[in-house]
């Protein structure tokens, strides 16, 4: 089933925005992992993560342009200038991507 997508509070994962934003949100699950399997409001099975995390692997793998890109921007989002996408940037596209109810629900 397609679900639709609509914009609605900005969160702040990060602090970047100062603590005037009342949105900051603080870590709940000790990992990605955790969060996408284990989450009450829609989680998916441990070996759909498995393979999310295997594509996200190869993709990084395979590709010298993932490989190269890097950050431009000096502590963006807590990532500093020249450092390279990981596998957890590319997993998190994959999640979102290939896992459309997830998405919905997260995204």
């Amino acid at each position: 089933k397609q679900h639709g997508y609509i914009f609605g509070t900005k969160y702040d994962y990060w602090g970047t925005y100062g603590a005037s934003m009342s949105t900051v949100q603080k870590c709940k699950y000790d990992s990605i992992k955790m969060e996408v399997t284990c989450n009450s409001i829609y989680s998916i099975p441990i070996d759909a993560f498995d393979e999310a995390y295997k594509k996200a692997n190869e993709l990084i793998q395979a590709s010298e342009v993932l490989k190269s890109i890097q950050s431009t921007q000096e502590n963006l989002y807590k990532i500093q200038a020249g450092e390279k996408l990981t596998i957890g940037h590319i997993l998190a596209l994959v999640l979102y991507s290939d896992y459309d109810t997830l998405s919905y629900h997260f995204g």
